[in-house]
């Protein structure tokens, strides 16, 4: 993280997709396109995870997205500018639910 940044902001994109190879795929490549600009913009990481699976059952097409940033006004003028609804179109089955979130201020204990 920059020197001086000390805020940190998480953007998480959840919803269930139509496979995983194909939110791969797709997420890749909208991703790879743009990761200089995102890095810009004060984009520290992005992470793409799957809802754990029973024993037994099909595997879980559950999907969350979760992008750390440094710099609030720089992520909403990424996503802004990124128009996701329409780089991730067909991904999703159902409308994903998004979240934005500010680490508080304070002394928290974490690791």
């Amino acid at each position: 993280m920059p020197t001086g940044h000390h805020d940190r902001f998480f953007a998480l994109l959840r919803g269930p997709v139509v496979s995983r190879e194909q939110a791969r795929r797709l997420v890749n490549q909208v991703r790879s396109a743009d990761i200089h600009k995102a890095r810009a913009a004060g984009h520290l990481s992005h992470e793409v995870y799957f809802r754990l699976t029973q024993p037994g059952t099909l595997s879980s097409l559950e999907c969350l997205s979760v992008d750390g940033w440094f710099d609030l006004e720089g992520m909403l003028r990424y996503y802004e500018e990124l128009d996701a609804g329409t780089a991730l179109d067909g991904l999703f089955t159902a409308a994903p639910s998004t979240w934005f979130l500010k680490h508080p201020a304070g002394e928290w204990i974490e690791w």
